[in-house]
């Protein structure tokens, strides 16, 4: 069975969502914008009130940011060049 928040929506429906809104305003021309792609990163188990992750969640989301920037390929998005 698949959880749902207060407004019916699931947690895939909701990456789906901000999948969606990003890929848009790439497409918009914005420039300083790097989507970070980690379907299933979360669970509903992580979420505290069906939206928005717990402290757990945003461990997760920071490990998740910190091995990309480590990467330079988000850095490289959005200044152009990797740093050092």
């Amino acid at each position: 069975m698949t959880s749902v928040n207060a407004l019916g929506a699931t947690l895939a429906q909701l990456r789906d969502a901000v999948e969606r809104a990003t890929r848009d305003t790439l497409r918009g021309g914005h420039d300083r914008l790097a989507p970070l792609p980690r379907a299933g990163l979360l669970t509903p188990s992580h979420l505290v009130d069906g939206v928005h992750p717990g402290d757990e969640g945003h461990a997760l989301l920071a490990r998740a940011v910190a091995e990309n920037l480590t990467g330079n390929k988000f850095l490289r998005t959005i200044f152009g060049k990797a740093l050092d």
